[in-house]
């Protein structure tokens, strides 16, 4: 399913991807795949996952729909017009990504959802960032949306663990943070390094 959506983002974003300097040597963009077989494998990937879904899995058909409806949302209206709406909406992905492995493996969704929770709000902020990089969203609204997502995760994993002796949540907020710091200072680095060459 994601290869399609994947494909797809391709396909849409051709023209764009092709005048960016950092996305255009991508397949579609450079023309190394053609257009007319991007589009038939992408029919193709998100066929057969559907196919896959309502035979295999009825029960979790419709989380399969929703998550190919939110990215064909977010490529084609919310991400060329608004970063906040655009944020919003892909970041349910990874949580409905989690509750359809919560069903799966026999479990109930709302004992977890404290961890549903706390991973939209980490998504949003990982997703913040990815604008920001991309100069799709300005510095001081990226440290809004971090400081408030990432602040109310902590707030709830700090709430869970002293109702519940829930350390597993707060070991996530604290990987994150690990993550999200070295990976942050490691891309300033190389985004230093790569506008340093290409000015060169």
């Amino acid at each position: 399913m994601y290869g399609g959506l994947y494909v797809f983002n391709s396909v849409y974003e051709k023209d764009l991807d092709a005048s960016d300097a950092n996305k255009r040597y991508r397949l579609v963009a450079c023309g190394e795949v053609r257009y007319v077989t991007a589009v038939f494998l992408m029919i193709l990937l998100l066929s057969i996952s559907l196919l896959l879904g309502f035979y295999s899995y009825r029960n979790l058909f419709w989380f399969q729909f929703a998550l190919i409806f939110i990215n064909f949302l977010y490529t084609t209206v919310l991400k060329p017009r608004t970063w906040l709406g655009a944020i919003s909406l892909i970041s349910l992905t990874g949580p409905i990504r989690t509750i359809i492995g919560v069903l799966l493996a026999g479990g109930l969704i709302w004992k977890y959802w404290p961890f549903l929770l706390v991973h939209y709000l980490l998504s949003v902020c990982t997703h913040a960032l990815k604008f920001y990089v991309f100069n799709k969203l300005e510095l001081i609204n990226f440290k809004r949306t971090f400081i408030i997502c990432y602040y109310l995760a902590l707030l709830i994993s700090l709430q869970q663990y002293s109702q519940n002796n829930c350390q597993w949540l707060l070991l996530i907020i604290l990987v994150f943070s690990v993550f999200f710091y070295r990976f942050f200072n490691n891309l300033k680095f190389k985004m230093k390094i790569v506008s340093e060459w290409m000015k060169d």
